[in-house]
């Protein structure tokens, strides 16, 4: 654009603009003659510049009919968005219309229609004549007009136009979505759907899969992105993959955690689908989290506990986890139950842990039951470092992360009180009363049994054909005993179990160790070292020949550290009946020893 046809469009613009301001005063039935007579001055030119502290000045030169006509001089002040009314300055004179013109301003729309001509005119032939600093800059709040009289000295007096140019809010902006590559895929985030999704790239996950020195191949969504829904779209072929070079898959979830498939727990068979002409096809894997809305999680947790002896606080959001099969980024269908457990793995915060006074040990993942419509406990193992907690789950639902400060009023300055507290936040361990544990009272076998069932995450069992003779169908233990025989952490005896006789010392060191090759540590002692490590217990040849091996074992593991009489020796007890302290604190250096938090 010519500097001639800038200047022609500025003058065109501003003059028309002054006019309409005018019109404006006159209509609120104010200064009628001195803007009849202002209306009547011709403009002479006009010229714009600016000035260091960012403003625009544009300079309209006007000749009056005479210079009297214009020497008494007026100011007028026209306040948008943010400031309010019309304030009109004559010599001798101030008139503040802002109530008297509020009705006619607002009702008859000269406001909108002012602001409406200010954008249009000015902002606009501005931006056109680059004398904005940037188009970012618009005509906001903090604008106003200003006309002042000039010194009359023989030349054709100059009324001033000043604007200040703010940033107004930011309108609504509809977000678009952004593909980030990464080394496993491409990664979609639409802010408007509230979702991140990975869709994976079968040729390059095969890559990783082929090298030996990938053990597992990473699907990541990076940690940093939250969005309400966390997903990652899987192709047959790395499904087959996986399986095929025998390595697990982790769907890296963002903020929410991960889950980790191990090879063969869904099947590329699995994703076949009947589209809606009935021609079968097969779909993608999606592995997903969905986090709950505030409105939606709130009366689930309100079912957590506030009792006065405990405090189950939550520490991460809700989340719908599913697996599910979907084409061209819709689902199609869900994924058949899992052939082999899933590994959930959820992020949670730290400080809220030490907030509810609750021991981090009893960090765990809980799971939505839609049928009790409770939070039941997954048996968790905690990283106090990351954040993070993991679980196996034969399928998956709702999720959330709570820590629990579980106390009971006949514990205070036992022994055993902080390990009590920690199982029972764990739900390992109950007490006999809502209010009393009693902790020096004896525990059967059955209780032992699911004490440790209920501590490692072992399913319960309940085949139609009872394991044992003696354990009935109907028993509050049948399912925490079969889980546990089938285990391998309860052997029975001629086809008895004995429920509920009571639990020797030496009987639970040996379930104990059972459970430490339940978990994966296989651990194995020469003659030598059994003797070496037993040596510092006064009864040890009272220890019974099939549980030596394992008493040494939990000896070694730091889980059985003896009994104490006074100043003397400490003792091995293994034919004493186990207290439940004693019980609980076991299996709580089980947990400990197997690396759990």
């Amino acid at each position: 654009m010519s500097t001639i046809r800038r200047t022609t469009l500025g003058n065109l613009a501003l003059v028309l603009f002054v006019a309409f301001l005018l019109q404006v005063v006159m209509a609120t039935g104010g200064l009628v003659g001195d803007a009849r007579a202002a209306t009547s001055l011709t403009t002479t030119g006009a010229t714009l510049s600016k000035t260091g502290d960012g403003r625009v000045n544009v300079t309209i030169r006007l000749s009056p009919i005479t210079a009297a006509d214009f020497n008494a001089g007026w100011t007028l002040r026209f306040s948008l968005p943010g400031r309010q009314g019309v304030e009109i300055t004559m010599p001798g004179l101030t008139w503040d219309v802002a109530g008297q013109v509020y009705a006619s301003v607002y009702t008859t729309g000269v406001y909108a229609k002012v602001y409406a001509t200010v954008y249009a005119n000015v902002y606009q032939m501005l931006l056109a004549l680059h004398y904005l600093p940037s188009p970012d800059v618009y005509v906001g709040p903090g604008y106003y007009v200003r006309f002042t009289r000039a010194e009359l000295d023989g030349t054709p007096p100059t009324v001033y136009l000043e604007g200040v140019f703010e940033p107004p809010e930011a309108p609504p902006v509809t977000p678009v979505p952004t593909t980030v590559p990464t080394d496993t895929g491409v990664l979609r985030i639409d802010p408007a759907r509230d979702e991140a999704v990975l869709r994976v790239d079968a040729a390059k996950v095969e890559t990783l899969l082929k090298d030996p020195q990938v053990a597992e191949v990473r699907l990541g969504i990076p940690a940093t992105v939250d969005a309400g829904t966390l997903a990652v779209d899987i192709p047959p072929a790395t499904v087959t993959g996986s399986e095929a070079y025998q390595k697990p898959l982790v769907a890296e979830l963002g903020a929410a955690g991960q889950i980790e498939l191990r090879p063969g727990t869904v099947t590329a068979d699995d994703l076949k689908y009947t589209d809606e002409r009935g021609v079968e096809r097969q779909g993608n894997l999606r592995i997903a989290a969905s986090r709950l809305s505030q409105d939606e999680a709130a009366p689930l947790l309100a079912t957590a506990d506030r009792s006065q002896f405990g405090n189950q606080q939550p520490l991460a959001q809700v989340y719908e986890v599913e697996v599910q099969v979907v084409a061209d980024g819709k689902v199609v269908g869900t994924a058949p139950r899992a052939k082999k457990p899933l590994v959930l793995v959820l992020t949670f915060d730290k400080g809220k842990v030490d907030a509810s006074g609750a021991p981090i040990e009893t960090t765990m993942i809980y799971v939505w039951n839609e049928t009790a419509q409770t939070w039941d406990p997954c048996a968790s193992k905690v990283d106090p470092v990351t954040g993070k907690v993991t679980t196996e789950r034969p399928r998956l639902s709702k999720y959330t992360v709570m820590a629990y400060r579980r106390t009971f009023a006949d514990i205070a300055g036992h022994w055993a009180q902080r390990d009590i507290e920690i199982m029972a936040g764990r739900l390992v361990a109950r007490g006999v009363t809502p209010t009393t544990f009693l902790p020096d009272g004896k525990v059967t076998r059955a209780q032992f049994a699911a004490f440790l069932q209920r501590a490692l995450g072992i399913p319960e069992e309940k085949p139609a054909q009872p394991t044992f003779s003696d354990v009935a169908p109907d028993a509050w233990y049948y399912g925490a005993v079969e889980g546990a025989a089938k285990a391998g952490l309860v052997l029975g005896w001629e086809g008895k179990f004995r429920p509920d006789h009571l639990v020797t010392r030496e009987e639970m060191a040996t379930m104990v160790v059972r459970g430490i090759a339940y978990d994966g540590k296989k651990v194995t002692l020469g003659e030598q070292e059994v003797a070496t490590l037993l040596a510092g217990f006064t009864d040890r040849g009272s220890i019974s020949d099939w549980a030596r091996d394992n008493a040494a074992i939990a000896v070694k593991a730091g889980i059985v550290l003896g009994r104490k009489v006074d100043s003397e020796p400490p003792v091995y007890a293994p034919k004493d009946d186990a207290m439940r302290a004693e019980a609980v604190t076991m299996i709580k250096r089980l947990l400990k020893y197997l690396g759990w938090f």
